[in-house]
């Protein structure tokens, strides 16, 4: 994956040694981006300001991988204050 954004690489490596998917930590990685910079950027467009805001759902069959991948990804995220996170 060296066509990878730097942060997305480094992710992958916090993240690898588990059974999940690689694709289920790409996408966390992603959404840990989205959730760390929350409102704090946008872009305009005309009058009106766009959100890079990320919802990431994965899917696949029980047992695959998906709450390990999660667990990275809310364990990164808890250590940054005030930063909103729900998951369901």
């Amino acid at each position: 994956m060296s066509s990878q954004p730097n942060y997305i690489r480094e992710y992958l490596n916090y993240a690898s040694k588990n059974e999940s998917p690689e694709m289920f930590h790409v996408w966390m990685a992603y959404g840990t981006i989205s959730a760390a910079i929350g409102r704090r950027v946008y872009m305009l467009h005309g009058e009106s300001a766009i959100y890079p805001n990320i919802y990431v759902l994965l899917v696949g069959a029980a047992g695959g991988g998906k709450t390990t991948a999660l667990g990275k990804a809310r364990k990164l995220i808890a250590e940054l204050r005030n930063v909103p996170l729900t998951i369901s």
